[in-house]
C-alpha cells in the first residue's frame, strides 16, 4: 500500500524493482488504491489510468471508541493532570526514535510518553530500553505487548496527543 516515488530511490535494485512496478502496472486490470489522494500520486508516478483504480480503504469502519477512553490511565497509573502523548506502530530510525526519546527527558513533569511498538528482534528492544534507562526520563512508558484491534483503538483514544514523525534517510524509501 505504500507509493514508492523515483526520485527517492538511489540503489540500483530498487530502482529497478520501481522499474517493474511500472511495467506490471501497464498490464494490470484492476489497480487497489486506498484513496483519491494517493491514486492521483500512483497515476502520475506509475501511468496508471484512473478507470482502472478501485478505492479501498486500508483502515477499518470507525465502530468502536466515541470519544476519549481512560486505558492508558488505568493501565499505567497516569494522574488525569499528566498529558500523555503515543507513538505508536514503528520505532525505528525513519521515526525520529532516537531524538524521540532524548528529547523527552527535557519534557515537562506533567507530560507522559507512551512509546508502544511492535519490535520483532530483541536487539531492537535493548536499543530502545538503553536510550531510555540513558536519558534517566521517569515519564517513557515502553511497551511491546501485543494489543487486538478493539484494545489498540482504546489505546490510541486515551492519548492526549498522537505523533507520527518521519525522517528522511538517504537511500531509504
Amino acid at each position: 500500500y505504500e507509493i514508492v516515488f523515483k526520485d527517492e530511490l538511489y540503489d540500483k535494485a530498487r530502482l529497478r524493482q520501481k522499474r517493474e512496478e511500472i511495467e506490471a502496472s501497464r498490464f494490470a486490470q484492476l489497480v487497489i488504491v486506498q484513496d483519491p489522494r494517493r491514486g492521483y500520486l500512483l497515476s502520475q508516478e506509475n501511468n496508471v489510468r484512473k478507470e482502472r483504480m478501485f478505492w479501498l480503504p486500508v483502515s477499518p469502519k470507525k465502530d468502536g471508541i466515541n470519544g476519549k477512553s481512560d486505558y492508558l490511565r488505568r493501565l499505567y497509573r497516569i494522574p488525569d493532570e499528566k498529558r500523555i502523548v503515543l507513538h505508536s506502530v514503528s520505532f525505528e530510525e525513519w521515526t525520529y526514535a532516537e531524538e524521540l526519546l532524548q528529547n523527552t527527558k527535557d519534557w515537562s513533569d506533567n507530560v507522559v510518553s507512551v512509546i508502544h511498538c511492535k519490535q520483532k528482534d530483541g536487539g531492537g528492544r535493548r536499543k530502545i530500553r538503553k536510550i531510555i534507562k540513558k536519558g534517566k526520563s521517569s515519564n517513557i512508558i515502553f511497551s511491546t505487548t501485543p494489543l487486538e484491534r478493539s484494545v489498540y483503538e482504546q489505546m490510541v483514544s486515551s492519548a492526549d496527543i498522537g505523533l507520527c514523525l518521519y525522517k528522511e534517510i538517504a537511500g531509504d524509501p
